[in-house]
């Protein structure tokens, strides 16, 4: 006889599922299943990010991340040192893919949770204010994919805005 409580259930089967997750499988969970992703995911190496990587806007409290997905494609990253990166958003204007929305990367204290994580800090001079007030935090899921929490600041502290999932191409 199983002792595992009904909430325990969902949560390992999430915990079973993480090394063969992908981007599609996140796109398709509800955002209490990428809360339980969230927490159970890992503090990725800053070396572990490198390239292109294909995003995702998940679930959130943005209330068009079809919109966003049309523009944004994903982001590059260039790992510097052992403990700083710096990247860039991949965008799409008028048909074109440009990259702009620069971000600078390092391990830092979590925003939600205790986990720590890959803090993706857009408080750089040469990025418009609105976005300047951006934090992400990043966490691994398995070798291949990593999810996202994009936050606001705001006179209150941050505030979570939404999930969003990267993977390596192919």
């Amino acid at each position: 006889m199983s002792t595992t409580t009904t909430t325990e259930q969902p949560r390992q089967a999430v915990a079973a599922s993480l090394p063969t997750l992908t981007l599609g499988d996140l796109a398709r969970m509800s955002i209490e299943e990428l809360d339980v992703v969230y927490e159970l995911s890992f503090t990725p190496a800053v070396a572990a990010l490198h390239g292109p990587l294909d995003g995702l806007p998940l679930a959130g409290n943005e209330k068009d991340p079809v919109r966003i997905a049309e523009v944004w494609k994903g982001k590059v990253f260039a790992p510097l040192s052992p403990t700083v990166g710096y990247g860039t958003n991949r965008i799409v204007k008028d048909g074109q893919k440009i990259y702009e929305f620069e971000f600078r990367y390092t391990p830092a204290k979590p925003l939600q949770g205790t986990t720590p994580v890959i803090a993706l800090d857009y408080a750089l001079p040469l990025n418009p204010p609105p976005v300047q007030a951006i934090l992400d935090n990043l966490k691994q899921v398995n070798g291949q994919l990593f999810l996202g929490t994009a936050n606001q600041k705001t006179a209150k502290g941050f505030k979570f805005l939404l999930y969003f999932g990267l993977q390596y191409p192919g």
